[in-house]
């Protein structure tokens, strides 16, 4: 979920939808926005559109920036890759902009993003590779200078 400025100086609000079409994963940026107090002295979210998103992807939002929304996708069918999406706040067109592997690194912020497909469990072999794998990741992040942040997302998905 992100919260942003909407018209009129009102907070909008954009959700991740999920639905399943003919067994495809489809997914949906939903948003809304925050009216005045209705007759009953509360305020309303208003769904305002549903702006579709590319196929093939599930998705997570990362955060909002200079107008845009910015979001990961994880690719379906390729693990070992990350694709980064924007979506402009104004016109609401979303564009492909980036595609990394696992870890994402600028000047300032170490991005780690694990994608774990199977079941979670406390101790097996995929665990504890996952586990390794953070680790490593972590040391690596931690040896460069201008690190100010390091944010660590990890996504389980139930196989």
């Amino acid at each position: 979920m992100a919260i942003v400025e909407a018209a009129e100086g009102r907070l909008g609000m954009l959700t991740i939808s999920e639905h399943t079409e003919a067994g495809v994963y489809k997914y949906h940026l939903v948003y809304d926005v925050l009216h005045p107090k209705d007759e009953n002295g509360a305020n309303q979210w208003q769904s305002k559109s549903a702006i579709p998103l590319p196929v093939n992807y599930r998705y997570g939002i990362l955060g909002v920036a200079g107008g845009y929304l910015l979001l990961i996708g994880y690719p379906q069918q390729n693990r070992l890759v990350l694709d980064y999406f924007s979506l402009n706040l104004q016109t609401f067109q979303i564009e492909w902009f980036c595609q990394t592997g696992r870890c994402a690194i600028t000047s300032d912020l170490v991005y780690i993003s694990i994608l774990y497909f199977g079941k979670w469990s406390c101790i097996n072999a995929d665990a504890a590779k996952l586990l390794f794998t953070l680790i490593i990741l972590i040391l690596i992040a931690l040896s460069y200078r201008n690190t100010t942040e390091i944010v660590i997302s990890i996504t389980v998905c139930a196989s």
